[in-house]
């Protein structure tokens, strides 16, 4: 059992058809956790595990996936299912730092053939091989999906891909999710997209490494040994870089407190080539896969440009969030899918300072954001129990 921030973590390791090994995160509280710091079993329904309608939290790029946790328990969504009653699985995407000790079935992390995946794997191979291994350990025939930028973006090639997955998802809610980068504000990725992609994305010589392989306090230490307070400086050093270069963090939704464990995990790591695609999303303004120039498309898709998604094949219940100051993934773009998607059950716009990462460790999400989220997987939940169906827009 693993316990990061107070909450205990059960690890389990499912492995994808191309042979990487993920980690998934159980949320295992027992005896449950109280918001008010005391173990109180009547504060949290006594229901089996068994009676616990499973939901993957899956988080967004440059992350790992304990983001949900970076809060007090009263404040992070996967608490917040547990006491709704839900079976919270976190889970972690290739190639981050809490991969464990074997991350493939033949390669390291010091190997390039390792390191030569893209967002497309992990909708093709991650999400499904999360969805299987949950649904085998539960003995459920389908679970609820949050995802967080990536994360949201991965269900959906998941299910665009493999539309068999739609019966595998009772309902997902898709945060802001990075489909289309037409509407980016984000000054530094919008004109570093353009030359980034015409240097590394073609190229597997640069492609095919990882970044961000230390966190913020990793490289304070190992670049500034003999620097006092390290502490302070990786604090300082972050916020600017989120809040002032990036702009993915509201500085009034960031909780002094959670700093120093925010630098010790951000930001997590990836593949060049997952960032490459990220920079081809904003440059093309297309919802497409890789694209590997013309030659290497016609090795890889038969085709001299990489093919666009099948949004027709989604058909999973899709509850969408955005948000007017979200730098990265404009509301334009997510108003845009929705329209494009077939089953969209809700759209909602959060008006007000609340950038792109406060999703996931805003102080006010548990205010503005995660009621509404509880709310549409339980009209579900009580559905299925009623043995009705929900068909229309909430």
């Amino acid at each position: 059992m693993l316990t990061i921030s107070d909450y205990p973590l059960e690890p389990h390791y499912p492995e994808t058809e191309d042979g990487y090994i993920l980690t998934l995160y159980r949320l295992n509280i027992n005896p449950p956790i109280s918001t008010s710091g005391e173990n109180n079993e009547d504060e949290v329904s006594e229901l089996k595990t068994s009676d616990r309608p499973p939901v993957l939290l899956v988080h967004g790029m440059m992350c790992a996936g304990t983001e949900w946790l970076c809060n007090s328990p009263e404040k992070v969504l996967p608490y917040m299912l547990y006491e709704q009653g839900y079976d919270c699985w976190i889970g972690c995407l290739r190639g981050t730092r809490l991969t464990g000790a074997k991350p493939h079935v033949k390669y390291t992390m010091k190997q390039k053939k390792y390191w030569d995946f893209s967002v497309d794997e992990f909708g093709y191979y991650d999400v499904p091989a999360m969805i299987d291994y949950i649904l085998e350990v539960t003995h459920h025939e389908n679970l609820f999906y949050v995802g967080h930028s990536l994360g949201a973006t991965s269900v959906i090639i998941t299910l665009s891909s493999r539309p068999e997955y739609n019966d595998k998802i009772r309902a997902c809610a898709a945060m802001t999710p990075a489909i289309y980068g037409e509407h980016c504000r984000n000054f530094f990725l919008t004109k570093l997209s353009a030359p980034l992609y015409a240097v590394f994305a073609k190229s597997r010589f640069f492609y095919r490494r990882g970044v961000c392989q230390s966190s913020l306090v990793e490289l304070v230490k190992k670049y500034w040994p003999c620097m006092p307070r390290k502490d302070k400086i990786c604090s300082k050093l972050f916020r600017f870089y989120t809040q002032s270069i990036l702009k993915i963090i509201y500085k009034k939704q960031l909780e002094k407190e959670r700093l120093p464990q925010l630098v010790e995990i951000l930001p997590g790591q990836s593949s060049m080539k997952m960032v490459c695609q990220v920079m081809q999303c904003l440059f093309y303004k297309k919802a497409q896969a890789y694209d590997y120039g013309r030659n290497g498309n016609m090795k890889k898709y038969g085709q001299s440009t990489p093919p666009r998604y099948n949004l027709e094949n989604v058909t999973a219940p899709m509850a969408l969030y955005s948000s007017d100051h979200d730098y990265l993934v404009g509301h334009e773009d997510v108003l845009r899918l929705s329209n494009e998607l077939k089953n969209v059950i809700k759209y909602k716009k959060i008006v007000g300072k609340f950038y792109h990462t406060d999703f996931m460790i805003g102080s006010d999400a548990h205010k503005l954001l995660y009621p509404d989220v509880i709310q549409v997987f339980d009209k579900f939940k009580l559905a299925d129990s009623a043995g009705n169906n929900i068909s229309t827009k909430l």
